[in-house]
C-alpha cells in the first residue's frame, strides 16, 4: 500500500514540471489609442488588419515563432512558418497601448519550420485579451468586412 501512494506521489509531482518548453500561443498584437482604451466596453470590435489567420508564439513575452492556420489532409492544423530569433517585443509608447490576445499555453518540443501543433486544445470563442500583464477582457474571433477581429466578450 505504501509503495503505490509514493508512486501515485511521484506522478503527481512529475505533472507539475513539464519537460517540454511551454510557449504562449497568441494572435498578433493589437495597437489602440489610449483614448479608446479607456473607452473600452462589451461589444467593441477590434479589427486585427489580416485576412488570414496568424499566430505568434511567445515565451516571457519574446516572440519565438510566427505560425499559420492551414489546410493539411482534410483538417486544419497550425503549422510553424517561420522561426524567430528570440526578438523581445517593445511595448513602451505613449499613444498606444498594446493588447495581446491570448489563446493558451502549448507544449513544443523544438521549434522548426513545418512542424504542425494541434488545434484541439484552443478555443477562438474565449481569447484573452491582456494588457500589461493583466486580464483586461475575455473576446471572440469575428470576420468584419473580410477581416479578422475580436470582438469583446467580457470585461474584467
Amino acid at each position: 500500500m505504501e509503495r503505490e501512494t509514493q508512486v501515485f506521489h511521484l506522478a503527481r509531482m512529475m505533472q507539475k514540471y513539464s519537460q517540454k518548453p511551454q510557449y504562449e500561443l497568441a494572435l498578433p498584437f493589437v495597437k489602440i489609442r489610449k483614448s479608446v482604451f479607456e473607452k473600452l466596453s462589451v461589444n467593441d470590435v477590434l479589427l486585427l488588419d489580416m485576412k488570414v489567420l496568424t499566430f505568434i508564439l511567445l515565451k516571457n513575452d519574446v516572440l519565438c515563432a510566427n505560425l499559420a492556420l492551414q489546410h493539411v489532409e482534410s483538417s486544419e492544423v497550425i503549422v510553424i512558418i517561420e522561426v524567430k530569433s528570440k526578438t523581445k517585443i517593445s511595448k513602451k509608447s505613449t499613444k498606444y497601448k498594446i493588447i495581446k490576445p491570448s489563446l493558451g499555453t502549448c507544449d513544443i518540443k523544438s521549434l522548426e519550420v513545418g512542424k504542425h501543433l494541434s488545434w484541439t486544445p484552443f478555443d477562438l470563442e474565449k481569447i484573452i485579451l491582456l494588457c500589461d500583464e493583466k486580464k483586461l477582457a475575455e473576446g471572440s474571433l469575428v470576420r468584419v468586412d473580410n477581416k479578422l477581429a475580436l470582438k469583446v466578450d467580457r470585461l474584467f
